[in-house]
């Protein structure tokens, strides 16, 4: 798109400004194009987070059939009329420290499937509204003002046909002042992609960053698990 912009005799300062733009709308789309491919990435990461919350809680209730029949016995053991009581005792023990186990396992089912899956599904629907407007509000201010531009360059063609036909000092005058405010086009046009191609940085940081959030309490469910 910014090579169809034509020259006008610019001076150095407004070339370089010329090429800025278009290096910064690249940076742009590739950022852009980076932020729409990671929301596939984390579909795929809640579903997979999903089946293992599943797993887990398959796990946690078999777990809890075991720990019941366990006890079961260890009871059996500590109120036995012969000379078992001590074992009965250690195995109450035992089954006490495994009932521990059997609450960590559900903590950490609850953690993936409320606080991580529930939480980066918000998240990965919100950044996908966000990027997409991001991406049409750069696109609708970018032809806004390259339409303007080459409205500019048009006339400037034009009223220097026309000076050297008339060699008139108003046309002469009328031709520094367009070249002046286009000048002053292009460097708005710079600034303009370098905020654009901040507020996508921004975007993508903030996607990273609430996942991290998201895996944060997971991770502090894992720790306590070791612990």
């Amino acid at each position: 798109m910014m090579g169809q912009m034509t020259v006008v005799g610019m001076d150095e300062e407004c070339l370089r400004s010329i090429e800025e733009s278009k290096t910064l709308a690249g940076i742009f789309q590739s950022v852009a194009d980076d932020c729409k491919g990671l929301h596939p990435a984390i579909d795929d990461f809640i579903v997979k987070s999903t089946k293992l919350d599943n797993q887990i809680r398959s796990t946690s209730f078999a777990f809890s059939a075991f720990l019941e029949s366990f006890q079961k016995i260890a009871h059996k053991a500590s109120n036995t009329k012969g000379s078992s009581r001590d074992i009965g005792a250690c195995l109450m023990k035992i089954s006490i420290r495994q009932k521990a186990i059997e609450t960590q396992l559900r903590t950490f089912s609850n953690s993936l499937s409320n606080g991580l899956a529930f939480n980066l599904k918000c998240k990965n629907e919100e950044s996908k509204k966000k990027i997409k407007s991001l991406e049409k509000n750069h696109m609708k201010e970018f032809k806004l003002l390259r339409s303007g531009i080459k409205r500019k360059i048009d006339t400037i063609h034009k009223l220097r046909k026309k000076v050297t036909k008339d060699n008139s000092f108003e046309v002469t005058k009328q031709i520094e002042e367009n070249t002046s405010e286009l000048y002053t086009d292009y460097r708005v046009l710079e600034k303009q992609e370098r905020q654009a191609v901040r507020r996508i940085n921004l975007e993508e940081r903030s996607q990273y960053c609430d996942f991290a959030a998201c895996m944060r309490q997971v991770v502090v469910e894992e720790l306590a698990g070791i612990d």
